[in-house]
């Protein structure tokens, strides 16, 4: 239960920064 809501955490989170985050992630990867 603990992880699941540490998840949802973490979700919450993408979805505050969701683009320029994710592609942030992607040009690191890329790289």
């Amino acid at each position: 239960m603990y992880i699941f809501d540490y998840w949802k955490v973490i979700v919450a989170t993408l979805q505050i920064f969701d683009k320029d985050f994710l592609n942030k992630v992607i040009q690191f990867i890329n790289l």
